[in-house]
């Protein structure tokens, strides 16, 4: 037992050995936090940007625990929400490798006004919200936006230290003056006690302050200031409360040691007798120190004094709990390190027409780190990079805090005491509640409602008619040939079918068709039942939905309407709306039964009656032959296109279907082999096909259905690099304000920490600007802004 002196009061202090605290606790809280969590972070090429012109951005995820790049993460959502909170675009992101790069084009219409855009996954949802990350952007568009409206949280935000304030107790408290739109502002404030001024403080510029401060029950606390407007308003301090237990922690510089006291009142002696008391520190369910506490010889304060030394740099949360082993105060505290930050460097020379870039990465003890990055080039007198977190932010700070947080980078900047000061009164009026210690305490599992995906998931179910029998060689089709892909996967006795982890691009056009053992001779329906993809439920936005296009249900093609899926249909031209004759009454041939037990597909029948050509298409100018497999109707490669198919008036783009229909399904066919100018459907030619319907079968009840096309939404396209077009003059006062010069996002240094990279000379510029941000293999974070020369 450890004897501990402060300010001449004695405790008693001693590490935890209790089996109850592990059983209650320590378990409890280390399984909560077992589901790996990602945290996101979204560096964009600038921070403000002109209506009408892409942002490109690129999406680092990382694990909330290791701060290493989250490997397993392939599905990346980013939404783009308007000023007043409505989603105006989104796309699917593929991630590699713990991030992913993208470009989303600014609609010209777009208003002036606040934009954000905001980066998370379905497996992310399950957790708190300030595991995502939300980009404030500006759009300098036409005329203002139509401003959000905003529950008026403008006034002062009090917040005891801990989240206890006891009777006679000192206490710190934490001050937070707020406007109209939530920012902070400064102004003086006036605090009185018992009507007498007590003391006058100042908020710095994001509205912060703190005030030390002892009152009874009957003592009357209130601040008061004046607002932008000119309005006094006076704001009264919550009642301490008779009896209780407080916490206070005192922090110093990078390095220096931590000082935990608890405190107590005279009146609540007698109730604790030698009671224990437990003090918890940790992060992200990693317990670094795991101490008790007691009063003796009637003191009312006791604390522990804890080396930084081996604990990581970041917020640390140390809990106070009552001898019933439930959470009495808690305390976020920022660790900072006196180690060197990792570092990045570039250097840019001018080789003839281009500019060679050269990146340096290294850990802080200056040992090489392969690292993934991105960097943005501007102009050196740009307005357009002001930006106000950084991955370092987001990692060490945001993500351990509830709400938002106007400006992490302004904490960063520099080491100071003022600016240490200033993020300490951050953690007491945001770090105080950031757990829900019920729910972990329960110990009931977290309810994992979303899924972690990986790829798309389509899953449906084969109608067989009533009366037909089940049998056991059913499978399903997935074909997209542009894309090379092609899939199969079994029907199960009760018609249901799933394709999971599909890669699908954006547009994709997927056909599905059945297949069994007796070559297609009964007829079923295919239903999609859903498609795995979320909306954050968190903003107000409209469902996505999935369509699945056609004229109508009898043409053979079905129509469905779901929720909360990413795939999404749009309707196909309807060239002849299933009509027997083409715009050229072209002869229509109608399938005999001599037909249907002839040919095995319509590609054999189109082959012999009217000879269709299946041949691999060569490129003109390596004569390397590529995966794609065309039909054509003209004797020539070279002068041959692909004919275009329709199926009961609905056009399919994937002519490999015409070796998978079989004749038995079709009533007739429609043929042009001229692709004359006249006709709409192109210069290849074209085949138009009516399938049987239900009543040309014995089995009465057949659906109409012989396959389903979709156009599917899947990953966008990463960008690779992006040079803006302006049509601005690269020297005038606008571009040199707003314009992007460059944007690069998939720099990658090797294990010597070096890479290398061209890009266009810029205008013969002796200077720019430029912003870089990054990943370490082993989550370094790196970051580097400014200006550079670039070398002749």
């Amino acid at each position: 037992m450890l004897l501990l002196l402060q300010a001449g009061q004695a405790a008693f202090c001693q590490a935890v050995s209790d089996d109850s605290l592990h059983a209650r606790v320590v378990g409890p809280y280390s399984a909560h936090f077992s589901p790996k969590r990602e945290v996101f972070y979204i560096h964009a090429n600038k921070e403000l940007f002109l209506a009408g012109e892409p942002l490109a951005f690129k999406v680092y995820v990382s694990d909330a625990r290791h701060k290493r790049p989250f490997l397993e993460t392939h599905n990346i959502r980013v939404d783009l929400y308007g000023p007043t909170g409505e989603k105006i675009a989104q796309q699917v992101l593929y991630a590699e490798g713990g991030c992913a790069a993208g470009t989303l084009p600014l609609p010209a219409s777009l208003k002036t006004g606040r934009y954000w855009l905001r980066a998370y996954t379905a497996w992310s949802l399950n957790f708190s919200d300030h595991f995502r990350f939300t980009l404030p952007v500006q759009v300098l568009g036409k005329g203002p936006a139509d401003k959000a409206v905003f529950d008026d949280g403008s006034g002062l935000g009090i917040y005891a230290e801990g989240g206890a304030f006891v009777a006679g107790v000192p206490t710190r408290f934490g001050l937070k003056l707020s406007g109209t739109d939530g920012s902070g502002y400064g102004a003086t404030l006036e605090i009185s006690k018992n009507g007498t001024l007590y003391e006058t403080l100042t908020t710095n510029e994001l509205g912060f302050a703190s005030t030390n401060l002892t009152a009874c029950v009957e003592d009357s606390v209130t601040a008061t200031w004046v607002q932008p407007s000119g309005v006094r308003r006076s704001v009264a301090f919550p009642k301490p409360v008779a009896r209780g237990v407080s916490l206070s922690v005192t922090t110093g510089a990078s390095g220096a040691p931590l000082v935990v006291s608890v405190h107590t009142n005279r009146e609540t002696l007698a109730d604790l007798g030698e009671k224990k008391f437990y003090l918890m520190l940790h992060r992200q369910g990693v317990v670094s120190k795991l101490h008790w506490i007691s009063f003796v010889n009637r003191r009312t304060t006791v604390g522990q004094t804890f080396s930084s030394d081996g604990l990581p740099e970041g917020v640390l949360h140390i809990t106070l709990f009552g001898p019933d082993l439930k959470p009495i105060a808690d305390r976020a505290v920022f660790l900072a390190t006196d180690a060197p930050a990792p570092r990045v460097e570039a250097s840019l020379r001018r080789v003839k027409d281009s500019v060679r870039v050269d990146i340096t990465t290294v850990s802080g003890s200056g040992r090489p780190v392969a690292a993934n990055l991105s960097m943005s080039f501007l102009p050196a007198g740009t307005r357009a990079d002001g930006f106000r977190s950084s991955l370092l932010t987001k990692n060490l700070l945001e993500q351990e805090l509830r709400g938002v947080i106007e400006y992490p980078l302004y904490y960063f900047k520099d080491r100071d005491p003022v600016r240490l000061r200033h993020l300490d009164e951050l953690l007491i009026v945001q770090g105080w509640s950031s757990y829900d210690w019920n729910a972990i305490l329960s110990g009931a599992p977290r309810p994992e409602r979303f899924p972690f995906e990986q790829g798309f998931s389509i899953r449906g179910r084969v109608v067989e008619p009533r009366t037909s029998r089940k049998n056991g060689n059913r499978e399903l089709v997935l074909s997209d040939l542009r894309h090379h892909l092609f899939l199969k996967t079994a029907v199960d006795s009760s018609g249901a079918f799933r394709f999971d982890r599909v890669f699908l691009h954006d547009p994709a056009s997927v056909s599905l068709l059945t297949t069994d053992g007796q070559n297609g001779k009964r007829r079923r329906s295919i239903v999609i039942d859903t498609a795995t993809a979320y909306s954050d439920p968190a903003r107000p936005v409209s469902p996505l939905m999935l369509r699945v296009a056609a004229p109508e249900a009898e043409t053979g093609i079905g129509v469905e309407d779901l929720q909360e899926v990413i795939v999404d249909a749009r309707i196909r031209n309807r060239w002849s709306a299933g009509q027997d004759l083409t715009p050229l009454r072209e002869r229509v041939v109608r399938f005999s039964d001599n037909d249907r037990l002839r040919y095995v597909s319509l590609k054999d029948y189109l082959k012999v009656h009217y000879s269709l050509r299946e041949y691999t298409r060569v490129h003109p100018v390596t004569n390397i032959e590529t995966y794609h497999v065309s039909f054509s109707f003209s004797s020539s490669v070279l002068l041959a296109n692909d004919p275009v198919l329709v199926i009961d008036g609905v056009q399919v783009s994937d002519l490999q279907l015409l070796g998978r229909i079989s004749p038995q399904d079709i009533e007739s066919v429609s043929v042009n082999t001229t692709g004359s100018m006249d006709v709409p459907f192109g210069s290849g030619g074209h085949i138009i096909v009516k399938m049987r319907s239900p009543l040309d079968y014995p089995d009465r009840d057949v659906p109409s259905n012989v396959l389903k096309q979709l156009l599917l939404r899947g990953y966008s396209l990463p960008s690779a690099y992006y040079r803006p077009a302006y049509r601005m003059p690269p020297r005038s006062a606008l571009f040199e304000q707003f314009a992007c010069l460059f944007w690069v996002p998939d720099i990658v240094t090797d294990t010597t920490g070096r890479c290398s990279f061209m890009m266009p000379d810029p205008d013969k510029r002796a200077e720019i600007g430029f912003l870089i941000e990054g990943k370490g293999s082993g989550g370094e974070c790196f970051y580097a802004r400014g200006r550079t020369i670039i070398n002749e």
